[in-house]
């Protein structure tokens, strides 16, 4: 007699396999604890987040002071136009408020690199008409036939694809904007130019229609994840003239927290920057305190002669300070905090510092080319410890110490 007794009861396993499945959002993938990522558009700085962005989340990309001839603004430009452009291509609701919001969309978005290849596969595959092609085109199965079911529901998921390649430097196709057009919100319509206004009310107006778009487009249908690109907080243009600093800093803290309250638990991804250099530093850190990811974008331009050798070969510094944690005590575990920018014609690149190989051919020429450092030299604060970490080239037994005493030493 078997000795097999059924853990779950017969009717909440019928209960259990009856439950459907909860519908994965277009252009998103599951998490760990429940929660789902979108991506940022781009590849690498998915990977170094974890995977993406988790939904219900705000980001935040600052700038430093003094920022030369608007060089790292140029780079957050870039990382807004990779965050939209994902959203478009896949089938996402993408919202931006800014100043000439609808020439921004037009004319920076970069153009997805897969579409002509889409096009060129669908060609040869309507070319391919076969017996094969037709049975493989039904998909039924004849042996296995209870699988049938798994099959067609997984069939629209595999297909999806989490993050796209893009090129910077040609703008997004127009069939794909028509497709799915983003929402732009000119700032200029919030200022109420006829009446007498205050930053809190400009800001209110933005987050009220902020809150409409997101109620309807999360609800509506089946919903969808909504993405909101937000470019000038802090801009004197949604400030008021006459206004004094502290009225405006109140309006900033009250958008930020009504703008966070209302992407929480919603399929809904924040990310901002603006101008926070005209107010204190300790506001600035108060606004960064309240997004979930927050993110340091610093430009290299106007710095190349005082760069270190490692920092040569790129354009600019990503310093990640804060990292989301939804349902975790922890967030995710960064190799490095700090990474560095390569900005070319075509594409945006983040990588790890390195220095060049021991005895490769350019690190000997640098080193016949320049003197040997002095031994009171200090290192450059933009890397890690790891760069200026020497070892010791005695090793085994026998070796010297620097102390004079080696316990191996026999």
């Amino acid at each position: 007699m078997s000795s097999f007794r059924r853990k779950i009861p017969t009717h909440a396993a019928a209960g259990a396999a009856s439950a459907p499945l909860k519908r994965q959002l277009a252009g998103t993938k599951p998490f760990l604890n429940g929660q789902t990522l979108i991506s940022t558009g781009l590849a690498q700085l998915d990977a170094i987040l974890g995977g993406g962005l988790l939904l219900g989340t705000t980001v935040w990309l600052d700038v430093p002071r003094g920022d030369l001839g608007g060089a790292s603004a140029a780079l957050v430009d870039d990382f807004h136009r990779y965050f939209l452009a994902e959203g478009v291509v896949s089938g996402q609701c993408a919202v931006l408020a800014a100043d000439e919001a609808e020439a921004f969309v037009q004319q920076q978005l970069p153009m997805e690199l897969s579409l002509a290849q889409k096009q060129v596969k669908q060609q040869l595959a309507a070319m391919d008409v076969s017996k094969d092609s037709e049975q493989s085109a039904t998909g039924e199965l004849t042996i296995a036939w209870q699988y049938q079911k798994y099959l067609s529901d997984n069939a629209g998921s595999n297909s999806q694809r989490f993050c796209h390649s893009y090129d910077l430097s040609r703008p997004m196709h127009p069939e794909l904007l028509s497709a799915n057009p983003p929402v732009t919100l000119d700032i200029s319509q919030f200022i109420d130019v006829e009446g007498p206004s205050s930053p809190a009310s400009v800001y209110t107006r933005l987050l009220n229609e902020v809150k409409r778009l997101v109620q309807s487009r999360t609800t509506e249908g089946d919903g969808q994840v909504v993405r909101i690109c937000i470019r000038e907080v802090g801009s004197p243009l949604l400030s008021v003239e006459g206004a004094s600093i502290q009225a405006h800093m109140s309006a900033i803290f009250a958008f930020l927290r009504g703008l966070r309250i209302a992407s929480a638990s919603k399929p809904v991804v924040c990310q901002l920057s603006g101008h926070l250099h005209a107010f204190p530093v300790g506001f600035a850190k108060e606004c960064a305190h309240l997004c979930d990811y927050v993110m340091e974008i610093k430009s290299f331009m106007g710095e190349n002669d005082m760069l270190p050798a490692e920092l040569s070969e790129f354009n600019g510094l990503l310093d990640i300070h804060k990292l989301a944690r939804v349902h975790a005590l922890t967030c995710h575990s960064l190799d490095a905090v700090k990474y560095g920018i390569k900005r070319e014609r075509r594409k945006m690149k983040i990588e790890k510092f390195h220095l060049p190989p021991e005895g490769s051919r350019s690190s000997t020429d640098k080193d016949k080319a320049k003197p040997a450092a002095s031994s009171n030299s200090k290192p450059s604060n933009l890397v890690s410890s790891s760069f200026t970490r020497k070892k010791s080239s005695n090793v085994g037994c026998g070796g010297g110490s620097s102390s004079g005493f080696d316990p191996l030493d026999f």
